[in-house]
């Protein structure tokens, strides 16, 4: 499921960038800073941003209900470390090349952000745990738009990549002191 989605991503944000916006591709992945820079400005304001999501899902009470879901999901799809690190890149690339650098530029950094966060299902009116962890995710995407226009598309992606990897390699090791 993840292969196609990230598919489907990435052929809207091709269809974006050459035939709407009329801009070439892949050259859009390296514009910006070197890209050195870029992998390690991303590396980095994922790495923390994804330990403070991590540890407010694991020490929030708001968010127990949240951490279960994330705990059983991971489980019921049996992943494990090398599987998280692919999926993570695979959603990193796809879904930050379609909002960042494809829909961002036509609707700006607030619309993305927020269409962004409404298509994972944090904005959830009949949940205001879903709601309020899908402000921090929110903030957090908002984040990732700053990063592509200040740093690069390629710093953005990077950011993602590490959020996942951090929020769910986090729980899969702690998933043990949640299982009841």
């Amino acid at each position: 499921m993840s292969i196609g989605l990230s598919v489907i991503c990435t052929v809207l944000s091709w269809f974006i960038i050459t035939g709407i916006e009329n801009r070439p591709f892949l050259p859009s992945l390296t514009d910006g800073r070197a890209i050195p820079v870029q992998i390690l400005l991303g590396s980095l304001y994922g790495s923390v941003a994804g330990l403070i999501c991590l540890f407010l899902l694991l020490a929030a009470p708001v968010f127990e209900d949240l951490r279960n879901l994330f705990i059983g999901i991971i489980n019921d799809v049996n992943l494990n470390p090398v599987t998280i690190i692919l999926i993570s890149a695979l959603a990193g690339f796809s879904e930050e090349f379609l909002f960042r650098g494809g829909l961002q530029p036509l609707i700006g950094l607030w619309w993305s952000s927020a269409l962004f966060i409404a298509l994972h299902g944090y904005f959830n009116p009949r949940n205001w745990r879903i709601t309020l962890y899908g402000l921090l995710m929110f903030a957090l995407s908002i984040g990732l738009g700053l990063m592509y226009q200040w740093v690069g598309l390629l710093a953005a992606i990077f950011a993602h990549t590490m959020v996942d990897v951090v929020i769910l390699l986090g729980l899969l090791v702690n998933q043990k002191y949640y299982l009841k």
